[in-house]
């Protein structure tokens, strides 16, 4: 692009590479603009991006002005959850799921260690619905109270519509990295209309499949792009993306026009 002064404006692919940005300005200003013209620069790298994608502004990647395909078409992947983008829960892994509990759902202390047991019970059994799952929980021997505890964020599993016991329906992140593994592509995550609580089971299940695959080498490096950040950013999660998990390949741009939301912590490992 230019600047006001007529300036021509590059920014190599080189500083983006291995490195932890903040996008910010003024509402208005250009954040997702940039941020779009990034994505799809580092596609044409044959790299892998992951978007987090409040508004569903980063939907149309694949369109032309005119509303057919571009050049993009085949390698940037729109993902709705409860639509083309579910998970089933015999194949989540319990460190995932806990995260989601804690994090998302707010789960005691007491009530996570029972289901730890309970899912463990499950795994020996060998695959599990979200029926058996209900029933577990109904036949726990625990106190009323965890129990209740419990079913509450069980009953927000199910309502999410995340969730399905239909393997041929769920779409894994590991599968869903096969399609960006030869020319490089982009996975929107689409969470416009997605409820508060939705979305937040949605973004721990995100970021935690990405720490586990990353942490275990199955994926290569992925940029991570977190548009409208302010309204999700949590310490928990983050602060072992910035530190830890960029070492194994996730490089994160945070995208907000509230940058006093951001931690202190971030800030200091930001490159820009």
């Amino acid at each position: 692009g230019e600047t006001k002064d007529d300036s021509p404006l590059n920014i190599t692919a080189h500083d983006l590479d291995g490195r932890l940005n903040i996008i910010t300005g003024k509402k208005g200003t250009g954040k997702s603009h940039l941020s779009k013209l990034l994505v799809l620069g580092l596609v044409d790298y044959k790299a892998t991006v992951v978007v987090l994608d409040l508004n569903g502004e980063y939907t149309g990647l694949g369109y032309s002005a005119k509303g057919g395909g571009n050049e993009y078409s085949d390698r940037v992947h729109v993902l709705t959850p409860g639509a083309n983008f579910r998970v089933s829960l015999s194949k989540m892994d319990l460190g995932v799921m806990l995260k989601i509990l804690v994090h998302a759902l707010a789960l005691p202390g007491t009530s996570t260690r029972e289901f730890k047991h309970i899912w463990k019970s499950l795994c020996q059994q060998g695959k599990f619905t979200l029926q058996d799952l209900g029933d577990a929980i109904r036949k726990s021997s625990c106190n009323m109270h965890v129990r209740d505890a419990l079913f509450s964020r069980y009953y927000s599993l199910v309502n999410s519509g995340f969730f399905t016991d239909n393997e041929e329906s769920a779409t894994g992140f590991e599968k869903l990295f096969e399609k960006t593994k030869k020319d490089g592509g982009a996975l929107v995550i689409n969470l416009k209309d997605v409820s508060a609580v939705d979305r937040q089971i949605v973004l721990e299940y995100t970021l935690g499949s990405l720490v586990k695959l990353l942490g275990q080498w199955r994926i290569k490096s992925v940029f991570l792009f977190a548009e409208e950040a302010h309204l999700y950013l949590r310490e928990t999660y983050w602060e072992d993306i910035v530190t830890r998990m960029r070492h194994f390949g996730l490089f994160t741009n945070f995208v907000t026009n509230q940058p006093d939301t951001i931690k202190e912590n971030i800030y200091r490992q930001a490159d820009r």
